[in-house]
């Protein structure tokens, strides 16, 4: 009975344990479950099995098949028993397997799904880019085992990847990365697509761009973009194929993306240091640059303020020491120093010299060593050129190594050397109000004094005398006494200077400078030691060598003037020698010396004329003493307008506007006395002012004191064969000592160029409002060059002198109007050429009629002419209304009448000829003056139908404006 219910439950006991089993392990949960099938089929065979154990209980059982069959039948049964069996234990195993495999999938899955999460742990310490890229990489590479990596950065500006990051390549492989290319490749279609890439073969590029054969047959390249940033590329490398498949790229398109915002911060990061750091320069370089402009500053205002500003300034650009330095008759000079500046030597100030005159920042590199040693700079020297300045810089000297400036630095430093200006213009300033100053003292002192004697010798040393108390220290004064109608002698003022060398010496009028002076009665000035060397060349041997032992160790003066004294009758001649004069106040001194030699020259005049009324006698050269008192009376003028205009500086303090006031009332009283004094002539008057130096004259001159016989002349320190062809030509603005010294000078370099055997050709002639100077040169049995009017190029003399620095004689006729053509189609130029304006008139002499009352109209746009011809006008007696625009002018032409107008040619909106024409049509027959300070040729047709009766070049002198206003006022009158 056992037996049965077990056979019969067997069948019902397989289908419960494996339904258990089927339903416990899912077996049907799932597509693809392994060891489904052999579990299910070994369960089926086992229930056949159980079922056929029931089938055998049946009692007609034995009956069913033949006896033998019965044994086959348990074996059969046994088997398939057996199978199974069998198969339900394999699938059971193969289901362990199958999961298993799924666990170390989701397991593998779960690792590289992390890495983002462990990055994103790891990031929180302060790692530095490169090393966060580092660990990143084997971070990624820890999930795939079997693969290689790397991180390319995009450098655009050198068009390439930049290999940032790297593992498991070989060395030749990261070489190549290393120079990557950025162009048509696998890696930079993904980043500039932004999509990833599998690929199946990897290329790499060698330094020729040459594609090279990779190792690695699977490739997942990631691009890393953060934004519209195209940031770089991760690439991962695997020697199996299909290793990387598209899962993958579900895993670490979100790592890439991350990587390249991370990357993105620490550039923005990197930026804001760099900003953050910028901006702490900064703020230290305004604090440093605000405390050096507060220490410039007071520098500039303390007791000395040129070597003030240079301390102030040391350690800018790590400089050890700061100069202020200029170029002065073409020598270097030193405005101020923070220090002595002891090594510098002649190449040195030959290179500052040049970079000054170019007006260009440059750095001078002083070095040591010799062909066996390696050079090194020991000294470095920044010459910053002062802005708006052709002669000032700012030096900055330091120890190797050389000076290292960018653009900004640059710019900064230039501001310094634009303050340096300044203070180099204080300082001139300074000297110009105290040379004023001292000017005026003397004016008024040879106005108020009482002269020590009755004859020229006692009125030149009461004149020299007076000057001595503020001359430059050092100052050396010496009198010419004529001693006969063909010589003179010499002495000194002061006693003790060697007065001894002078006891036997006489000097012939027509040799050296004191009997030209004296026949001219015009003030002579001389400078430069060179041109003072050439000068004394002129006198005697004895007596160039007279002065020579009496100038001793020195050597010949930097300056030398020439100032005529007499009362009529007789001339003497003071000569001022000076070692040391600054440019800046050499013109101030010639002034003064010419009007303190006027004013003296007057007095002694005036005195002889009232010894000479009291005794009703008089005897005077009329012709020669009305040449002198017209002049005498320009500078009268130019006195009085220069006062009138210092006077208005609010700044002055009340002694010295009382003293101005003096001066004007003391000026007027002289020109009043010589009015009366002439007027009580024989004559009323004086008929013929003298005559007028023209360049004819002074080449004549010049060539009559070079001449060894017949047409031989000395030129450049040799004899040379020179014909001249002089014209009477009209004179010019241009001083006689200045066209004098341009003469001497241009012969002297001409001569230096020139072959022994060529002649030279001196002419000059006129065409329409100009003067011209030619010198040329020409072989022996050739023609002389043609006048250079008629085919040479001219242009204005400091724009000649900019291009041409070696011709000096430039300096003579800068800014006066004057133009210059020169040969430059050889090496040696064949001709020199100068072309001067006429001068508007010739001054007219004084007589002793009151200046006629008249009005003038003054049109300028910088009010310093408008103050100059206001003060000028005022003292002639005019009555002066100023515009400083060309429409305001107009306004006041339409509302009142005029009797001459004086126009600027450049006004802003409105030039001065649309000016001239508008009056001419508004007001027919009123005169007007054009004042320019253009070095361009003006249209004499265009000048005429604008209306514009004459021309002044600035800059002009009071005597120029004076003589031009007071010519075309008369004219008006007379009309």
């Amino acid at each position: 009975m056992v037996e049965v219910v077990t056979t019969v439950a067997a069948p019902l006991l397989v289908v419960l344990i494996f339904g258990f089993l089927i339903y416990r392990f899912g077996f049907f949960t799932g597509r693809d479950i392994g060891g489904r099938l052999p579990f299910v089929v070994g369960g089926v065979l086992l229930l056949v099995v159980s079922l056929w154990g029931v089938v055998e209980l049946a009692p007609n059982y034995t009956d069913w098949f033949i006896a033998g069959a019965y044994p086959l039948i348990d074996l059969a049964q046994s088997l398939l028993g057996a199978i199974g069996l069998l198969l339900g234990v394999s699938g059971l195993a193969l289901y362990a397997d199958y999961w298993q495999e799924r666990r170390t999938e989701v397991e593998e899955r779960f690792g590289r799904l992390s890495i983002l999460d462990n990055l994103q742990l790891d990031s929180r310490q302060p790692y530095h880019l490169l090393e966060m890229l580092n660990i990143s990489l084997r971070e990624i590479l820890v999930q795939y085992p079997m693969a290689a990596g790397a991180v390319l950065l995009v450098n655009r500006a050198q068009r390439q990847f930049v290999l940032t990051s790297s593992a498991g390549l070989h060395k030749d492989e990261i070489a190549c990365l290393e120079y990557y290319p950025l162009g048509r490749n696998v890696v930079s279609q993904a980043v500039e697509l932004g999509d990833p890439m599998l690929l199946a073969q990897f290329e790499f590029f060698d330094r020729t761009g040459g594609r090279i054969d990779s190792r690695f047959k699977s490739v997942l390249v990631l691009p890393l973009l953060s934004g519209m940033e195209q940031v770089g590329g991760l690439l991962l490398f695997s020697e199996e194929p299909h290793f990387f498949v598209a899962r993958d790229i579900r895993y670490l398109a979100p790592v890439a993306q991350w990587l390249a915002e991370k990357i993105k911060s620490a550039r923005l990061g990197r930026l804001l240091a760099q900003a953050e750091r910028l901006r702490e320069t900064e703020a230290a370089n305004v604090s440093d640059l605000t405390g050096r402009v507060a220490s410039s500053a007071r520098a500039a205002a303390g007791s000395d303020p040129a070597n003030g500003f240079c301390r102030s300034l040391v350690g800018l650009a790590d400089s050890e020491s700061v100069h202020l330095c200029g170029i002065r008759q073409g020598a270097l000079v030193f405005h101020g120093s923070s220090e002595p500046l002891f090594d510098l030597t002649e190449n040195l100030r030959a290179s500052m010299i040049e970079g000054i005159d170019r007006a260009r920042p440059l750095i001078i590199n002083q070095e040591s060593g010799d062909a066996e040693v390696r050079k090194q700079v020991v000294q470095s020297n920044l010459v910053l050129p002062v802005p708006g300045s052709k002669s000032d810089a700012l030096l900055l000297v330091k120890p190797g190594p050389a000076f290292t400036v960018n653009d900004k630095s640059l710019k900064l430093i230039e501001s310094f050397a634009a303050l340096g200006g300044l203070v180099i213009r204080m300082e001139e300033d300074n000297r110009l109000r105290l040379t004023r100053r001292k000017g005026f003292e003397v004016v008024v002192e040879l106005l108020r004094a009482e002269l020590p004697g009755r004859d020229s010798r006692s009125g030149v040393r009461f004149f020299l005398e007076t000057l001595g108390r503020v001359l430059p220290r050092k100052t050396i004064c010496l009198a010419f006494f004529a001693d006969s109608a063909s010589s003179y002698r010499v002495q000194t003022v002061s006693p003790g200077e060697n007065a001894e060398l002078f006891d036997d010496i006489l000097v012939h009028s027509g040799r050296g400078g004191a009997g030209a002076v004296a026949a001219s009665g015009e003030s002579t000035f001389i400078h430069g030691r060179g041109a003072v060397a050439r000068h004394f060349d002129t006198y005697d041997d004895q007596v160039r060598s007279t002065f020579q032992r009496f100038f001793g160790e020195r050597g010949w003066p930097e300056y030398v003037a020439y100032c005529p004294v007499g009362d009529g009758e007789s001339t003497t001649v003071a000569m001022i020698a000076a070692h040391v004069m600054d440019e800046s106040e050499r013109a101030e001194w010639e002034r003064l010396l010419t009007l303190a030699a006027g004013l003296c020259t007057l007095r002694l005049t005036t005195a002889r004329l009232s010894r000479a009324g009291e005794a009703g006698v008089i005897s005077v050269t009329w012709a020669s003493t009305g040449d002198a008192l017209n002049r005498l009376n320009n500078h009268l003028a130019a006195v009085i307008g220069t006062a009138e205009l210092t006077a208005q500086d609010s700044q002055l303090s009340e002694d010295v506007r009382r003293r101005l006031r003096d001066i004007i009332t003391r000026a007027e009283e002289a020109a009043d006395v010589a009015r009366r004094t002439l007027t009580a002539g024989p004559t009323g008057g004086f008929e013929g002012a003298g005559v007028t130096e023209t360049v004819s004259r002074v080449v004549e001159r010049e060539l009559a004191q070079l001449k060894v016989s017949g047409n031989v002349h000395m030129a450049g320190q040799r004899p040379r064969e020179i014909f001249s062809n002089l014209e009477t030509v009209p004179p010019m603005a241009l001083p006689a000592n200045r066209l004098a010294e341009l003469f001497r000078t241009l012969l002297d370099r001409f001569s230096a160029l020139a072959d022994e055997d060529d002649i030279f050709t001196i002419a000059t002639y006129s065409r329409d409002k100009y003067v011209y100077l030619d010198v040329s040169r020409h072989r022996r049995n050739f023609p002389p060059v043609a006048p250079v009017a008629g085919f040479g190029r001219y242009v204005a003399a400091e724009e000649a002198l900019r291009s041409r620095p070696s011709d000096i004689f430039l300096t003579q006729v800068q800014e006066s109007g004057t133009g210059y053509a020169v040969d430059d189609e050889r090496p040696v130029p064949a001709y020199l050429s100068f072309r001067f304006p006429v001068s508007p008139t010739i001054p007219a002499p004084l007589s002793g009629s009151p200046t006629p009352r008249a009005r003038l109209l003054a049109i300028d746009d910088q009010q310093v002419i408008l103050d100059l011809i206001s003060a000028m006008g005022q003292s002639l007696g005019y009555e002066v209304r100023t515009a400083s625009s060309g429409e305001e002018g107009l306004r006041l032409a339409e509302r009142q009448q005029f009797d001459a107008v004086l126009t600027d040619l450049a006004l802003p909106k409105m030039s001065g000829l649309e000016v001239a024409r508008q009056i001419s049509r508004l007001r027919p027959g009123v005169p007007v003056i054009l004042v320019t300070g253009w070095s361009t040729e003006l249209n004499a047709d265009q000048l005429a139908e604008a209306g514009i009766s004459d021309v002044l070049y600035k800059p002009f002198r009071m005597e120029q404006l004076t003589s031009v206003v007071r010519a075309v006022v008369a004219g008006r009158a007379g009309a």
